[in-house]
């Protein structure tokens, strides 16, 4: 057998092979290239910091002249306007609470619901922002005016006692 074909036949498998090759290696560099623009998009796993709201602290509220106590919120400061009636004030001096207690006490408006005090039905009247509770003191003669913005309302309710 004469070796011209046997030579030629190994230079064309050997360009076969340089040309599958080459093929080969351009797939490999298009996986590369998105695998890196992949990387370059997507972002970094970071770790957001979790935030919890503090937790409330409450102080409680004893009225002696008036014969109630209740807690408030340790950020409200108290303010006493006479010795039936006291206020309980944000930091930026505005009353979100306050009480009045007299023996006798005008009706201002029609009441809206009726409420339960410690046990003790009282008359509620609300208005744009604020509620007010009349009620009657269980064991004394007076009539107890208690106006709280409408975010207190179920702490009035849950915390109210009437004291001797």
């Amino acid at each position: 057998m004469k070796k011209g074909p046997l030579i030629l036949l190994g230079v064309l498998i050997t360009i076969l092979f340089f040309i599958l090759g080459m093929q080969f290696g351009k797939r490999v560099q298009t996986a590369d290239e998105a695998l890196q623009l992949l990387l370059t998009i997507a972002p970094s796993p970071s770790i957001l910091p979790v935030t919890q709201k503090p937790i409330p602290s409450f102080r409680l509220f004893d009225s002696t002249t008036c014969g109630f106590s209740m807690l408030y919120p340790e950020s409200l400061s108290t303010k006493k306007i006479s010795s039936n009636s006291g206020a309980f004030i944000d930091e930026t001096s505005n009353s979100v609470m306050s009480f009045t207690c007299n023996e006798e006490m005008p009706v201002v408006s029609e009441a809206t619901s009726s409420v339960t005090l410690d046990d003790v039905d009282g008359i509620e009247y609300l208005s744009n922002d604020t509620n007010t509770i009349r009620i009657e003191h269980p064991t004394r003669e007076t009539t107890l005016s208690i106006t709280f913005e409408i975010a207190y309302r179920t702490l009035v309710e849950r915390t109210f006692i009437f004291t001797e």
